[in-house]
Parts: C-alpha cells; sequence; structure tokens
C-alpha cells in the first residue's frame, strides 16, 4: 500500500549556514543539515562533529547513587548472594551482562535472571524462588521502577532491593534502599534520556571507581571502553535519542563493537555482516542485523541465549548459543510472516481503515510474543496508530505502536476501565482487557482519538534538509554526512531532494515486485525504494522525475558506490 506523502522542506538562517562552512571549511550543504539539526552556532557544531568521551556525565550525579554503591559494597564485603534482575531484550540483556561482568570481577556471589515466559518487571514467585537461594540483594536493570508492590513484598521476605532503571517514574516510587533513575522526580543528572543499560553501566562505574586509589585515571577510563560495545548496542537497540550523551557512546561504541573480544558477539557479527574482515560499522547495521537476532531469543521464550552468547568466554559454546538463536530468529520471521497474513485477512472486517483513525486488530491466530513487530508494521503500511491483540480464551493480551503525532500511552490510560493491565509511553505500549472488552475498546480510543488527531497528522510527510543538483552528490558530500553519524532517532540521516531528475531506467524487483530501483542520466546516480515498486508502471509514463532520498554507500559485486535510497519519487511537476 503506497501514501502519498507531503514533502516539507526545511529553511534555515543562510548567514548561519555560510559561517559555519566556512569557520569549518566544510561543505554549504553539509553546514545547512547541521543547522536544520538545530546547530545554532559554530562551537556546537564542532562539538557535533567531534563529540568528546570525556563528556560523558559523572554516574553520582544519578539520584541515590551513594546510597546504592554502599549497600553493594556490603553485599560484596559478606558474600552475600546477589541476583542481576533484568529484562528480556537486548537493552535489558546488555545492561545484565555489565553488571554480572562487573559485580564478578569485583570478587561478588552473583547470579541473574531474565523472563522468559514470565511478565515484564519484578515478580512475587521469582523473589520467593531466589529467596531459597539464598539471595538477600536484588538489584534490577532496565526495569524495577513501577514494582511497588513487589518491592515491598521482598523487603519483608529480607531481601534488599536497589533498582536502576531508565523508564518513566510514577507518582510512588518503590521502597527500595535506592531508586537509580535520571528520569525521578530529584534526579540532577543533566541528560534523562539514557538507555537501561547505560544506567546500569553508571552504577557499575561508580561502584569500581569506589575501590580505586585516587589518582587512577587511566584505569577509569579503561573500565568505559571495556563496556562502551554493550553500550552502544543496547542503546541502539532502545532506540534512545542519539543525542547528547547517546551520541558520545554510539560514536566512540561502534568502533570497539566491530572490533569487539566477546567471543559471541564476534560470531554473530560474522553471522549478521557476512563480513569476516569488517571495516565498518553503522548504527543501521546494528539495528538492523544484530538487534533482530537478540531479540528473537527473547521474543521466542529464551533470552537467556542471548545472555549466555554475549557472557560466554568459551567458543564452542558460543557457536552453539548463535546457532540456537539463529533457529529462534527463523521461527519468528516464519511467525511473523503468518502473523500479518491473518492481519490482512482480517483487518478490514474489523476496521474502517479510511476512517478509524486508530486501528484496533484481534485474532487468536496472532503470535503475541511479536505483537509489537507486527503493530509497527501495520502502522507503517497505514500511517495510523495500531493496536494488536491476542485472543486467549476471555482474556485479551497486545501491544500498540503509534504515529509522531499521537501519545498512545495516554490514550490508552484514557479507556483504564476497560483494562485489565497497561503500560507504556508515547510511541508504544502494552495493554490486556477481557474479550468483551473489545468492540468498546475500539469504540472508545477513536472517539479518543478523534479529538486529538488531524488529517494533517494522518498524512505521512517527508522533511527535506536540503534540494541539491545531480552533480552536488558526491563522495566529499558523502564523507562529510558519514561524519554525522551515529543516525537513528533524533538524529536521522540527512533527507535530500531532487527535482527534474532524468531517468534512464526504472525496475519494479524483489518479492511481489514490491521495491524500486532506478538509474538517473544525471551524473549516473542509482537509486534504490523499499516498498515504491508499487510505483513503478506510473514512472514508466514519464522520463522526468522528483526524488527525496538519503545518501548511502552501497557495496554490490565488488564494486563500491554512492546510492539514493529512495523515500519518495513522482512524477516531474
Amino acid at each position: 500500500m503506497y501514501l502519498p506523502k507531503k514533502w516539507n522542506i526545511k529553511e534555515n538562517d543562510k548567514s548561519l549556514v555560510e559561517k559555519i562552512s566556512s569557520e569549518l571549511n566544510i561543505l554549504e550543504i553539509t553546514a545547512d543539515i547541521l543547522v536544520s539539526k538545530g546547530i545554532s552556532d559554530v562551537e556546537k557544531a564542532v562539538s557535533f562533529l567531534n563529540p568528546d568521551i570525556s563528556l560523558l556525565y559523572d554516574p553520582c550525579l544519578l539520584p541515590d547513587m551513594q546510597k546504592g554503591i554502599e549497600r553493594i559494597r556490603r553485599a560484596i564485603e559478606r558474600k552475600e548472594k546477589i541476583l542481576i534482575y533484568g529484562d528480556r531484550d537486548v537493552d535489558g540483556i546488555s545492561a545484565v551482562v555489565i553488571m554480572v561482568k562487573t559485580l564478578k570481577g569485583l570478587g561478588a556471589d552473583c547470579e541473574y535472571f531474565v523472563p522468559m515466559e514470565e511478565a515484564y518487571g519484578v515478580q512475587k514467585d521469582i523473589i520467593d524462588r531466589y529467596k531459597g537461594k539464598g539471595v538477600s540483594l536484588i538489584i534490577t536493570v532496565d526495569c524495577g521502577i513501577k514494582n511497588v508492590e513487589e518491592v515491598t513484598y521482598a523487603g519483608k521476605l529480607g531481601i534488599d532491593v536497589i533498582i536502576t532503571d531508565h523508564h518513566e517514574v510514577m507518582e510512588e516510587l518503590p521502597d527500595a534502599i535506592a531508586v537509580i533513575n535520571p528520569k525521578s522526580k530529584s534526579s540532577e543528572y543533566p541528560f534523562r534520556e539514557i538507555a537501561g543499560c547505560t544506567v546500569a553501566f553508571k552504577t557499575c562505574q561508580a561502584l569500581y571507581e569506589s575501590f580505586l586509589p585516587d589518582g587512577a585515571g587511566e584505569k577509569k577510563k579503561e573500565f568505559v571502553y571495556r563496556y562502551l560495545d554493550l553500550m552502544a548496542l543496547g542503546s541502539i537497540a532502545d532506540i534512545v535519542p542519539l543525542i547528547d550523551e547517546n551520541r558520545i557512546i554510539v560514536k566512540h561504541g561502534l568502533e570497539p563493537l566491530m572490533n569487539t573480544k566477546r567471543i559471541g558477539l564476534r560470531l554473530l557479527l560474522e553471522h549478521c555482516m557476512r563480513q569476516p574482515d569488517l571495516t565498518e560499522l553503522t548504527a543501521k547495521d546494528v539495528s538492523w542485523k544484530m538487534v533482530p537476532p537478540l531479540n528473537a531469543s527473547g521474543r521466542m521464550g529464551n533470552a537467556a541465549l542471548s545472555c549466555e552468547l554475549v557472557l560466554t568466554d568459551n567458543r564452542v559454546e558460543a557457536e552453539e548459543l548463535l546457532e540456537d538463536i539463529v533457529t529462534l530468529n527463523n521461527k519468528r520471521k516464519s511467525s511473523q510472516d503468518k502473523s500479518l497474513k491473518v492481519i490482512n485477512s482480517v483487518i478490514h472486517g474489523q476496521c474502517n481503515v479510511i476512517e478509524d483513525k486508530v486501528l484496533v486488530i484481534a485474532s487468536n491466530e496472532i503470535d503475541k510474543r511479536i505483537a509489537g513487530v507486527i503493530a509497527s508494521h501495520v502502522m507503517q503500511e497505514h500511517y495510523k496508530p495500531v493496536i494488536v491483540l491476542r485472543i486467549e480464551g476471555d482474556e485479551v493480551v497486545g501491544s500498540a505502536r503509534s504515529i509522531e503525532s499521537f501519545d498512545i500511552g495516554e490514550a490508552i490510560r484514557s479507556c483504564d476501565d476497560l483494562l485489565t493491565r497497561y503500560g507504556g509511553h508515547k510511541f508504544a505500549a502494552g495493554l490486556s482487557m477481557t474479550r468483551d472488552n473489545i468492540a468498546e475498546f475500539r469504540k472508545r480510543i477513536n472517539k479518543y482519538a478523534d479529538g486529538k488527531l488531524t488529517e494533517e497528522d494522518l498524512t505521512p510527510r517527508i522533511v527535506i534538509d536540503h534540494v541539491v543538483k545531480a552533480d552536488q552528490v558526491s563522495a566529499p558530500l558523502m564523507d562529510e554526512i558519514r561524519n554525522m553519524e551515529p543516525f537513528g532517532y533524533r538524529n536521522s540521516s540527512p533527507v535530500f531532494a531532487l527535482y527534474g531528475a532524468k531517468l534512464e531506467r526504472n525496475t519494479a524487483i524483489g518479492g511481489n515486485h514490491s521495491h524500486l530501483r532506478i538509474k538517473l542520466k544525471d551524473n549516473n546516480l542509482e537509486g534504490f525504494g523499499w516498498g515504491l515498486g508499487i510505483l513503478n508502471k506510473e514512472l514508466n509514463k514519464v522520463s522526468s522525475v522528483d526524488l527525496t532520498f538519503n545518501l548511502e554507500v552501497n557495496f554490490w559485486d565488488g564494486r563500491k558506490y554512492l546510492r539514493l535510497l529512495l523515500k519518495d519519487i513522482r512524477p516531474c511537476a
């Protein structure tokens, strides 16, 4: 399904663009893109292009850090049993590995737990299980901030809890020994949007440094580099904004990740990238190729596989673990394909895809483990908020994903009397209800959306950073663009527009001819567009086109060349 898109061209301060271009000796196109990203002076441009790792913030600025460190040190000294309680996604897995490696390196008696089929967050039955094993301290990573009742329960059993988390804070905080979260109301941490693995790392960093003598600067620096690969991996996976501290972490963490000494990650890289001698790694490579198989083990009920893959130092074990993870990822892909077919078969019977502003789809044939992935696919196809529900008898569980202009978390909260459980944020949420409430829920959430969303909100837009001529698309421009990486949420790859380009040829390719390949007469430029094959017949009728695109370096058949990654294309007006 192709949705017409509105093109918006950014207008920037030309004098500022010229000043940045002149003083930094960069192309005006590059300077214009920097200004589009909110760079307001030369000094900020320099900082953006050269993010210094020394600018990472002091971990002790996080709330309750000292309380947490004192309790962990006491547990280490007394040989108490410690449980690291994590989450099943890649951010949670990265956090678990950082915490386990650090604590064991300091002599702690610790083990970890990540949910398999269990619900997200701390659960009472898991507390009971580890109480029976003699655990007296639980440290949560990437979870715990909403577990008020469970933390109180642990306290009654004589188990202390330290929470390290990055999710939004509720009015009532758990009664933990320490709540280490940059989003706490008492937090003075300069940047709220770090990943769960980074909060876990900061806790480990403060703990490790508490054991060092004064003047141990090199050891402090070495500790940061020891875990940059995992912080970069977890941050990219969790789609945190790649600005401020996150940009520093990912910018400096991609090379250590590419050259990681962790045998499991090394084998995963070789499997995903198909290049034993990797020379470069981008955030997109990590997001598209490394994260899905690592996430698959959690989605398919065995997140411990990914934890063990990253933790192990044994090559034979790592090979076996990777084989199991690849098998689960293949099952995930198969289940995803089947679930999407189910969605396509029921969506028009359950929803008015034209009139409904929120698409609520329910079926007993959808795999609930990948409901969020399915919701994302449907959302991208229809450019509307989507809620995918799995029916299990009288119970219904599901996931929601949303577009930029609609807070799906608030929308779901407005229907809380119909729900048995819910949680989430602006772009993603989870929920459950009884089967009898589906129809009323669909009606109510659409009524809520009617008051929030306009037709313009539901029109996909492409924001163009710069309009170029064909002869400006060059290797020097690409080199300067790549210095703006890593690209991701809130630091997106620059979007260019090219008007009146002469088509040499165009072809629909791929399964169902769903993708588009073009070649322009201008500058011999080649382009590729995911999902744009539907436009091929229309393009056969014209000789000139307008197009929007990202610029990328592509490798094909031993050839390296610039390629236009098409976002939209239309006949020249």
